[in-house]
């Protein structure tokens, strides 16, 4: 299912800062809920130039652990 979404994500985004994903594989991996943000809601996109919503969509394809979750493994 995450490859479903990923492809959704407009090509004008992926350049720019952010984030579409904040879970690895396996929360997409079985019927669940789905909590949508907006655009940037929170912080200052100066600041962030370097995740980028194309590497955002890399992590959470396989560069990161399936159960990876940016609330409990990032700062």
């Amino acid at each position: 299912m995450i490859e479903e979404f990923a492809e959704l994500i407009r090509s004008e985004f992926m350049g720019k800062s952010g984030a579409a994903f904040h879970s690895g594989r396996l929360a997409f991996s079985r019927s669940r809920d789905l909590y949508v943000l907006g655009l940037n809601p929170g912080g200052d996109p100066e600041s962030h130039k370097h995740l980028t919503v194309e590497a955002n969509k890399k992590k959470a394809f396989g560069s990161e652990r399936s159960d990876w979750s940016a609330y409990l493994d990032e700062s």
